[in-house]
């Protein structure tokens, strides 16, 4: 026969004067005697149930909370270097940041940020890909009302196909930046004998 243990979590407050410098822990208690277990009916503890106490919000002094959650430094921080990638990307012509800035900059997952042209492309596609979906919805919804089909939606694989056909070229791009992502990070990971 085999055991098995319940892990329950819990707010309450008692974290209101950690050490300076410490992240929030959850404190567990392990009920064990029979004087923890209610006599009543009513919330029972089996001996191997762990409860885990979180602190709230509310709970954590100034310094937990900037050491768990991001404050508005952090925030500006992020812009600010978001703003130099884009900026130094645009600069040598939107194509990508120059070797000797590689390991401080990337415009990984803002690519399309990177030239005007590409952010106009990419607004381009995704109105052609919302009307063109919105367009077969429309003549579907319209086939139902003059009784040609039996729901508004007739078929969702159609409206599916439409949105893929549109975005093949995009998709295939992420697929080959993801592949080129393996490849780099397989060749940063380290040779084990």
């Amino acid at each position: 026969m085999t055991s098995t243990c319940t892990t329950t979590t819990l707010s309450t407050p008692m974290f209101s004067s950690l050490s300076s410098g410490s992240y929030p822990s959850p404190r567990t208690i392990i009920p064990s005697h029979p004087s923890q277990v209610s006599q009543k009916r009513g919330l029972k503890f089996s001996r191997r149930t762990r409860i885990y106490l979180v602190p709230t919000l509310n709970e954590l002094t100034q310094e937990e909370y900037d050491a768990c959650y991001r404050t508005s430094e952090d925030e500006k921080e992020s812009q600010d270097h978001l703003v130099k990638t884009i900026t130094t990307a645009r600069q040598h012509g939107g194509v990508d940041i120059p070797r000797n800035l590689r390991d401080q900059l990337t415009t990984r997952g803002i690519e399309h940020m990177a030239c005007s042209s590409r952010m106009r492309q990419r607004s381009a596609i995704k109105k052609r890909v919302v009307n063109a979906v919105l367009d077969e919805q429309d003549q579907q919804f319209d086939d139902y009302e003059a009784g040609k089909t039996s729901s508004a939606v007739s078929d969702p694989e159609r409206i599916a196909s439409i949105s893929q056909r549109l975005t093949r070229q995009c998709a295939n791009a992420a697929w080959d930046k993801g592949i080129q992502d393996a490849e780099e990070a397989a060749a940063l990971r380290p040779k084990t004998k």
